[in-house]
């Protein structure tokens, strides 16, 4: 074997285990960065959970990191092909996740705290990655949003006013039939029945999942 085959040989081996080296410090330091953010939320994400799981409302969010990380995969050779230039620009948006996190947990608000991981996850990429790989991953980062039940105050805001709308649209229509109608509040009266338009009959449910469903089939196209 000549020299110039020996040392094409070890510099082949060289370059292996400078790339078996460098993924080995990328896998440990995302195993770091997970054990980091699951010890920072480790009083949220089970109440978290519970909450998507009791609430019906929200039964549509399991899909939600499905198609977060089916459009990551898709776009992966993209990805793979952006350069990696941290900006300290993540350093601004990191403090600001934490210290939601840190005036939801004084507060008690759940919303602050839930989404502070959202923020918290996207000035890790810009810490690290860069601008690029944000706006990269923006959807997938922003899509997670879904995962979030709205504050208290809100949601019952909307459901209020589609409740309001979905009686209006009833008794319009039976008033266009000609069926006598009387409209009380959320409440259609007839001749002999009452009919009452509950939060179950104002299509929150439908309008969020038909939202997310929306904004995975925009990004998708």
């Amino acid at each position: 074997m000549s020299d110039d085959s020996v040392g094409l040989s070890v510099n082949r081996g060289d370059e292996f285990r400078e790339q078996a080296h460098g993924r080995l410090r990328i896998g440990i330091f995302a195993a770091g960065t997970v054990g980091v953010l699951i010890a920072l939320y480790a009083r949220v994400l089970p109440v978290w959970l519970e909450d998507l799981w009791n609430d019906p409302n929200y039964s549509h969010v399991y899909i939600v990191p499905i198609i977060s990380g089916f459009v990551i995969w898709q776009r992966r050779r993209d990805l793979a092909s952006l350069p990696i230039q941290g900006s300290w620009y993540g350093v601004p948006l990191l403090v600001a996740g934490l210290c939601a996190l840190l005036l939801g947990d004084i507060g008690a608000e759940t919303f602050l705290m839930r989404t502070s991981l959202i923020v918290v996850i996207a000035g890790l990429v810009l810490l690290h990655w860069g601008s690029g790989m944000l706006r990269a991953l923006a959807f997938p980062l922003g899509f997670c949003l879904f995962l979030v039940p709205l504050p208290a105050v809100l949601f019952y805001a909307i459901t209020a006013r589609l409740q309001n709308i979905a009686a209006e649209t009833g008794a319009w229509g039976l008033d266009v039939l000609g069926v006598p109608v009387l409209l009380d509040g959320n409440v259609i009266q007839l001749s002999r029945v009452t009919l009452g338009v509950t939060e179950a009959c104002s299509g929150i449910r439908s309008l969020i999942t038909l939202v997310a469903c929306a904004d995975s089939a925009r990004c998708s196209t």
